[in-house]
């Protein structure tokens, strides 16, 4: 009886573990960043959303053409990452406010930056100017 109690905690913290101590953490340079994106074109991606059970409405996705960018990780070592629909992108401004918007609906318009936080209802989270982005961070 209490080695199952046990077996179970023990299966348990590792389902949490799993579930959230996965998301790597890389980083990037803002000049990196738009440099990197300024090799790429923007690109709309059409979408279907599901609202409820029978219901499907059309849209689509604003972002960039960008597969995998150039970023480092945790011990400092160049990585190539590539991108995917669930990789996202923490804008960290001087003042310690942060935006996580995905990367793959970042654009970059005059001196703003900013992205969807969500694919499904598309909300735009409120642009940052480039020139307060202290950190970038990129959680995949």
């Amino acid at each position: 009886m209490i080695i199952m109690r046990q077996l179970k905690f023990i299966i348990a913290v590792i389902m949490l573990v799993a579930l959230f101590g996965c998301n790597t953490t890389y980083h990037i340079t803002t000049q990196s960043l738009l440099q990197q994106l300024a090799s790429s074109k923007k690109d709309s991606k059409d979408s279907l959303s599901l609202v409820s059970p029978y219901q499907f409405y059309p849209g689509s996705v604003e972002g960039r053409s960008l597969k995998e960018i150039k970023c480092v990780d945790k011990d400092g070592e160049t990585c190539l990452l590539g991108i995917t629909k669930r990789t996202s992108i923490i804008l960290t401004a001087g003042d310690g406010s942060r935006k996580s918007v995905y990367f793959n609906t970042l654009l970059v318009q005059d001196s703003l930056m900013g992205g969807s936080r969500n694919h499904v209802f598309r909300t735009k989270s409120k642009p940052v100017k480039i020139s307060d982005v202290a950190n970038i961070d990129i959680e995949r």
